[in-house]
């Protein structure tokens, strides 16, 4: 057996990034190989994109994999990151994803002897019915989602910008509620610091000023302070619980997971494990901080509100969030 199940546990992000691709190829390539495979191929000659997309998208989103899979982990992937995430353009797309993860799911349990095999596909079968619907409904999605959506079924060109910014207006009668819970959009524009709040934020910004003029730049310095002060005015405050460096790894690390700071062809480039290193605080801890505080403040990869003005001109896919900002401009959203 060349695919080794347990492959991602026990890597820190940047590792496992590094060989998420080679691992799902091997991983669909064994299932095919497998009597269940063997099986599932009989009817449907083409397949993968759902295996494809259940791993990649739970390991990149959430850290799981398949060997510590729990079914609410595969709940987690199904019902909130999948509809979010995966833009699905008609229903037909959409026929062969529980089918094929059911079949995937059985592969795991007679060849790698998976105990949650069994509840996770029981699980699995409760979405025969209703997947579909979850991910063509354009209201589950990401703000970005729910826009790209909404462009095709208007049958838009979205290669021209002209006609972008054309049905960006044409939508200004039908506001969209913001990504965003009303909470955190106030958050956002806060400046102060509550007195209670004082000493933990100089606490903080001062690890994260020294870490970014030692190590990153300007821009992650500002960027950290203004993280800080949102959750800082959050109430209640997560920083009341917890030492200040661990939270300063943390709010470094949710900066970095959005402007690809683990990405060798960025600046400034640093491995989350440097990171941790750097502040002195283990992994679980600074991947710990970092993700409760991307939970509670709905971050995410094309989020513009922390994403650096160097990464936006950079980065190709920015230009969909550009789109985005420019809709929420034109639509006047509060």
């Amino acid at each position: 057996m060349t695919f080794q199940l347990n492959k991602l546990d026990n890597l820190d992000f940047d590792e496992g990034q590094e060989i998420i691709e080679d691992y799902i190829e091997d991983a669909i390539w064994d299932f095919v190989d497998s009597p269940v495979g063997q099986e599932y191929i009989k009817t449907r000659e083409q397949g993968g994109f759902w295996i494809h997309n259940f791993i990649e998208f739970g390991y990149m989103y959430e850290g799981y994999t398949l060997s510590t899979m729990t079914v609410s982990d595969v709940k987690t992937i199904m019902e909130y990151i999948l509809p979010r995430k995966l833009m699905i353009l008609n229903e037909e797309e959409v026929e062969d994803a529980i089918p094929e993860l059911i079949a995937f799911w059985q592969y795991l349990g007679e060849t790698h002897k998976r105990k949650t095999a069994k509840g996770i596909i029981k699980y699995l079968k409760t979405l025969e019915n209703k997947f579909t619907a979850m991910m063509t409904d354009d209201s589950s999605g990401s703000f970005v989602k729910s826009m790209l959506m909404n462009a095709h079924k208007s049958e838009l060109d979205m290669t021209s910008e002209e006609a972008l910014i054309k049905f960006l207006q044409g939508q200004s009668q039908n506001k969209i509620p913001s990504d965003k819970n009303s909470q955190v959009s106030q958050l956002l524009e806060k400046s102060t610091i509550p007195s209670s709040m004082k000493n933990k934020y100089d606490e903080i910004t001062n690890l994260t000023d020294d870490f970014c003029r030692n190590y990153l730049n300007d821009e992650y310095l500002e960027f950290s302070r203004k993280l800080t002060t949102v959750l800082c005015n959050y109430q209640p405050s997560p920083l009341n619980k917890g030492k200040a460096k661990s939270w300063a790894c943390g709010i470094i690390h949710a900066l970095g997971m959005i402007n690809f700071l683990a990405d060798s062809s960025f600046e400034p480039y640093m491995k989350s494990s440097e990171l941790y290193q750097r502040f002195g605080v283990s992994e679980s801890t600074g991947c710990g901080k970092s993700k409760q505080i991307r939970d509670l403040l709905e971050m995410s990869r094309l989020d513009q509100e922390w994403m650096m003005p160097s990464v936006s001109e950079s980065h190709p896919m920015s230009a969909i969030a550009n789109i985005a900002s420019t809709l929420k401009q034109i639509l006047d959203w509060e």
